[in-house]
């Protein structure tokens, strides 16, 4: 199951949520994480996970970001290379599973 993760989303993001796709791989060895961000912050988490871990993460590079201030509505359709949307477009069109 693939699960795509905004991986530059919530507090002290790319750090937490890539530890926590590295922590459920682990747990889970049925899981794949689709990680959605910036790819040259996310790369250096990851690689430091065993390689049966990061075989199983993946990165889907995303440049815009939707900040807290932002209006939700208006960033959806104004951000489409944001990782929330492109997060929303994996589940949409089958590719994941869920998004987080």
């Amino acid at each position: 199951m693939l699960i795509a993760l905004d991986a530059m989303g919530g507090d002290h993001a790319p750090l937490e949520p890539c530890n926590a796709a590295i922590l459920a791989c682990r747990d889970q060895p049925h899981l794949s994480v689709a990680l959605i961000g910036d790819s040259e912050k996310i790369k250096p988490i990851i690689e430091k996970a065993e390689k049966n871990v990061r075989s199983r993460l993946s990165i889907v590079p995303a440049n815009e970001v939707i900040n807290g201030g932002d209006s939700p509505s208006i960033s959806i359709r104004r951000k489409k290379n944001s990782s929330l949307v492109i997060g929303f477009e994996m589940v949409r069109s089958g590719e994941a599973a869920g998004i987080v």
